[in-house]
């Protein structure tokens, strides 16, 4: 008699506020062990005194159990929230990959670079939209953006504010300082808590860095011939 073949596990991702005391992680654990869940991977993205937020990458099968189930469930558990759970594709990259991303953005060719950029790192977070502003020009964008107008205000906007990575924004942004250039990163719906703020600052560091030297190196090849 053959045997049919074992189904993929379903991935999923289930963000959480958590009360900060002894034992929570083990009860969430413990009822993720009830339903048939598989814990892959956690990520503590921010920690305060009272709360943390944490996001756990489950494996499940769905014939089983599903997501509402799921969530529902850890719901239940007295002091954990259940901020966001989506199921994602075996293929799907984590925003946990940011540094994999990071260098991938070493390798991207000048031409379309920024947009490339952009749409390397909105993919891998899972962003709603990105854009580059140089001066007062958004001069790459990917996603479903406000106006390039709305954009290059909120960057003038947030250079004069005093900046805060204790407050979690559904829209983040970084200016360098020796080019003006600025990176915009939305995610709406989610906001992009401290860890992921943290990483995205590095990686557009990294991304104005390299797109400023290919810049100068194709400006030095036209000079040469």
């Amino acid at each position: 008699m053959t045997s049919m073949p074992k189904s993929s596990p379903t991935r999923a991702i289930v963000r959480l506020w958590l009360a900060d005391r002894p034992g929570m992680l083990g009860e969430i654990a413990t009822m993720l062990g009830q339903l048939g869940v598989d814990v892959v991977g956690i990520d503590i993205l921010e920690r305060t005194r009272q709360l943390a937020v944490d996001e756990l990458s489950l494996e499940f099968d769905q014939t089983k159990v599903d997501l509402s189930t799921i969530a529902t469930s850890l719901a239940s558990i007295d002091g954990v929230g259940v901020e966001d759970a989506r199921v994602r594709s075996l293929e799907s990259v984590d925003h946990g990959d940011l540094l994999m991303t990071a260098s991938q953005i070493t390798r991207l060719p000048q031409k379309e670079f920024l947009a490339s950029m952009l749409a390397m790192v909105s993919a891998t977070i899972d962003a709603t939209w990105g854009a580059v502003v140089r001066g007062q020009q958004v001069i790459a964008i990917v996603g479903q953006s406000p106006s390039p107008a709305w954009i290059a205000s909120y960057v003038a906007g947030k250079a004069m504010a005093l900046q805060d990575d204790e407050v979690s924004e559904e829209v983040f942004s970084i200016t360098d300082p020796q080019t003006g250039d600025a990176v915009v990163i939305a995610r709406l719906g989610r906001p992009l808590r401290l860890r992921e703020r943290q990483s995205l600052r590095c990686i557009a560091e990294i991304a104005l860095f390299v797109e400023h030297s290919l810049t100068e190196q194709a400006t030095a090849s036209e000079r040469e011939s």
